[in-house]
């Protein structure tokens, strides 16, 4: 009973989230929707950086909200990469929401396209890129954040 108990408390404490936070998820809920991807969405910007409070992780060199992939992000957009595009491309993904979360449903996007709808492959390709495999822990807790999510009423 006491484990019950624990866990329960630990499932809400997670859940309290300040305004900062509480913002970001309501844009990625906002932006998600037209594409049918609102709670994941909600999801990976919880898992990827605490709905904003961690907005960059320098090892991987991923950026803003949803970790958007500094490289890839450059790519995508054909922009030269010199220390000053990296700096602003930087600057852009970690400060700036909507850009940040607009780029991560480009990549879910086209990772659910390539793996033929598959919503769990494309979570996993998320993290992990082709090799989505490596990625399946990572989209079982997405699905349950997504889900804890909807439960509270997010």
């Amino acid at each position: 009973m006491k484990l019950l108990v624990a866990n329960i408390m630990l499932t809400s404490s997670l859940l309290a989230f300040n305004d900062a936070q509480d913002r970001v998820l309501k844009i990625a809920k906002n932006m998600g929707t037209q594409h049918g991807l609102s709670y994941t969405l909600m999801a990976i910007v919880w898992k990827e950086s605490s709905c904003g409070l961690h907005r960059a992780n320098y090892i991987s060199g991923c950026y803003g909200v949803g970790h958007i992939r500094l490289r890839t992000y450059m790519d995508r957009h054909h922009i030269p990469y010199t220390f000053e595009n990296q700096q602003e491309a930087m600057r852009l993904l970690s400060n700036v929401d909507t850009v940040n979360l607009r780029e991560a449903l480009v990549e879910l996007k086209y990772w659910k396209k390539i793996h033929k709808g598959n919503t769990t492959r494309a979570i996993a390709s998320y993290f992990a890129g082709t090799k989505w495999w490596l990625g399946i822990e990572y989209a079982k807790d997405i699905k349950k954040k997504r889900n804890q999510l909807k439960r509270k009423g997010y």
